[in-house]
């Protein structure tokens, strides 16, 4: 289950690398599959922020959310969502190693420019 949750975090990271400026709230949702897991990705006032609801309760608040390329500094001020799409992905594939020769990947995925 953690690792769910992490890789629900790096699609957070990249939903939120988006370009612009606009000063009025935009909001995505982003879900695990069977929406156990959920992340709120908003832009208010051109800055990113993140919050994490459990069970109908805040596990984490609104914070903001920063990102540092290796090169170009920081993105966090001045960024718009223009659109975004998502997708559910069902796929299988073949291990080459391992007690099990055939895995099932399930997935939400969301791109966003």
């Amino acid at each position: 289950m953690r690792a769910a949750h992490y890789v629900l975090l790096a699609g957070v990271a990249s939903a939120a690398a988006v370009g612009g400026a606009k000063a009025q709230a935009e909001t995505l949702i982003l879900s695990s599959s069977d929406t156990s897991l959920m992340i709120t990705l908003s832009i208010r006032d051109g800055q990113p922020r993140f919050a994490e609801p459990h069970r109908g309760k805040a596990l984490l608040k609104p914070s903001p959310l920063r990102l540092v390329p290796d090169k170009g500094g920081a993105l966090s001020a001045g960024l718009t969502l223009k659109e975004s799409r998502t997708a559910n992905v069902d796929q299988t594939y073949d291990l080459v190693v391992g007690k099990t020769r055939t895995v099932r990947e399930r997935h939400n995925e969301t791109g966003c420019t």
